[in-house]
This record gives C-alpha cells, sequence and structure tokens, in this order.
C-alpha cells in the first residue's frame, strides 16, 4: 500500500494552521492553509478553516469565498454552509441570504444546534418573531441545557409581550 505524502503535507498544514488561528494568527493561519490547498485543492476542511481565519481578520467577502469553495467541493458540508450563514447574517447584515445558508446546513444536519440558533437571530432581526422562537425551539429541543438558546427564545417572547412565556424560558 502506498502513503499518499501530499494528503499527510497537507494536513499537517491544516493542523499548522488550526493552531496559529487558535494563538491569534489569522495571517499566519491563512498562509498555511494557502500552502495546504496548494498541494490538494480539493482538501474541503482546508478551505473552511481558511474561511475562519478570514471572518477573524474581517476580510467578509473573502471569507465567503472560501466557505464557497469549501461548498462546491462538498455541498453537504453543512459547517461551511453555516459559517457562510454566519459572515452574511451577522457580519453582512443579509438576513435573507444568511436564513438560506442556515437552511442548508439544518437540511443537511437536522441537529446542527447553533445553525438553528443563528437561523433564530436573522429571523428575529427581520421582525419574524414567531419564526424565530420556531428556531429557538429546534435549538432548544435538541440542548436543552444551553443557556444562551433559552435566553434569545426569551428576548423574542417579551417582544411580542408574552411576559409569562418569557419568564418560563428564562427560568429554563
Amino acid at each position: 500500500m502506498s502513503v499518499d505524502h501530499d494528503s499527510i503535507k497537507a494536513n499537517d498544514l491544516l493542523v499548522e494552521g488550526k493552531r496559529l488561528y487558535d494563538a491569534g494568527k489569522y495571517e499566519e493561519a491563512v498562509a498555511s492553509f494557502d500552502k495546504a490547498i496548494e498541494i490538494k485543492p480539493e482538501f474541503v476542511d482546508v478551505w473552511n478553516s481558511k474561511g475562519d481565519a478570514l471572518l477573524s481578520l474581517k476580510k467578509y467577502e473573502e471569507a465567503i469565498a472560501s466557505y464557497d469553495k469549501a461548498i462546491e467541493i462538498d455541498p453537504k458540508h453543512a459547517i461551511a454552509w453555516m459559517n457562510k450563514g454566519i459572515v452574511l447574517g451577522h457580519y453582512l447584515k443579509k438576513q435573507d441570504d444568511a436564513i438560506a445558508s442556515y437552511d442548508k446546513a439544518t437540511e443537511i444536519d437536522p441537529k446542527n444546534v447553533d445553525a438553528w440558533n443563528y437561523k433564530g437571530n436573522a429571523l428575529y432581526y427581520l421582525s419574524r418573531y414567531d419564526d424565530a422562537i420556531a428556531s429557538y425551539d429546534k435549538a432548544t429541543e435538541i440542548d436543552p441545557k444551553n443557556a444562551v438558546f433559552w435566553t434569545n427564545k426569551g428576548i423574542t417572547l417579551v417582544v411580542l409581550k408574552k411576559y409569562e412565556e418569557a419568564i418560563a424560558s428564562y427560568d429554563k
């Protein structure tokens, strides 16, 4: 059996890039990811990780392009879909586009609790409060111990003047 030296080297560069990313060295992380891409252009996890580093550098359009490349390689990469939604919704304020990305992420991975929560946030910003609550309900159903999801639901219920339900959500 032959050893795929290119895959090993690309994986080592991915690990190095993630270590640099974790250390807050985002430019160096991007450089490491780019080296991995030179060796193995279809390495989906490198594209996704590069998007994360670009996001940290506030290079939003480049981050989206990197997530899009990951999605092009693997259309069922739920994390890349979710990460694209985060950039679109949270940073570029394109909530409808973000919701479409979150929908894709949750279609691929219905238990992607963070995508459900982020989708709820995007719906909230569009004043689609009932839809936001439904999304937060999915998140709390999957992870009933996560206080952030219950809090987000409670905030939305307050906006709807459903105070008793909001208190119950906060109590959770």
